[in-house]
């Protein structure tokens, strides 16, 4: 398979923490932007139009209706990196190192098969329908890397232009370059046992699948609610 530059490929330098590509559905962006920049214009108008104690009370509906939107819509996304991926949820983010991954599929939501049987499926990821996936990739390179990045498809500024690609086939060529990397590795590996004789044991920490809470988004969450709730019940507060 044919592995184009941009997550480490043989013609470029080795790929750092900072090389990713984060994947999210482009019309869940515009369906966020759109619903915060309308709320906005409402608890504008309002304002301009003195009516500055219902613009207000409409406050924490307004912010509550952002939070879903933002909870639902754009916080979901899958970040490729070179060590792995990482799949932010709803509320949970889980981190999968490529040595865990078994298999992609790819039809109404990504699905990730883990080498223990489970299963973790993406809320954001686009799927192969007519949704093209919003890619926007940050890059720390030298100067010789983003060439070959340019050669690629990958714009100034750090924003790739990916083709019209299957969100699946997108990882499945950042695994396929990991792959070669650690063919690589392995290969030093065994010239350096050779010649200096057994290296000690890695930790197996870098192979684990982590999972964990979204505790601020979730913890801004309830604060809205509760104010919410605090204005339906005490009407005069």
């Amino acid at each position: 398979m044919n592995v184009r530059a941009g997550f480490g490929d043989s013609a470029s330098p080795s790929p750092t923490a900072d090389d990713r590509m984060v994947l999210r559905s482009t019309s869940s962006v515009w369906i966020f932007v759109v619903l915060s920049a309308f709320l906005a214009f409402l608890v504008g108008d309002a304002v301009l139009r003195g009516a500055v104690s219902f613009a207000l009370g409409a406050s924490p509906w307004i912010l509550l209706a952002i939070w879903s939107a933002y909870m639902l819509l754009l916080r979901p996304c899958v970040v490729v990196q070179p060590a792995g991926l990482t799949i932010v949820n709803i509320v949970r983010t889980h981190r999968v190192p490529w040595a865990r991954v078994t298999d992609l599929t790819s039809r109404f939501q990504l699905t990730v098969h883990i080498d223990n049987g489970r299963r973790i499926t993406s809320w954001g990821a686009p799927s192969i329908g007519t949704d093209r996936p919003s890619v926007a990739s940050a890059y720390s390179r030298r100067d010789a890397d983003q060439q070959s990045m340019r050669a690629s498809g990958v714009r100034r500024r750090n924003v790739r232009a990916i083709p019209s690609l299957p969100t699946s086939r997108l990882i499945e060529r950042a695994r396929d370059a990991w792959e070669l990397r650690e063919l690589s590795r392995e290969g030093a590996d065994v010239a350096a046992t050779v010649a200096t004789g057994p290296a000690a044991p890695q930790p197996a920490e870098a192979a684990r699948v982590s999972t964990r809470i979204a505790t601020v988004p979730v913890a801004i969450g309830v604060i809205l609610v509760a104010l919410c709730a605090l204005q339906v019940l005490s009407p005069g507060w």
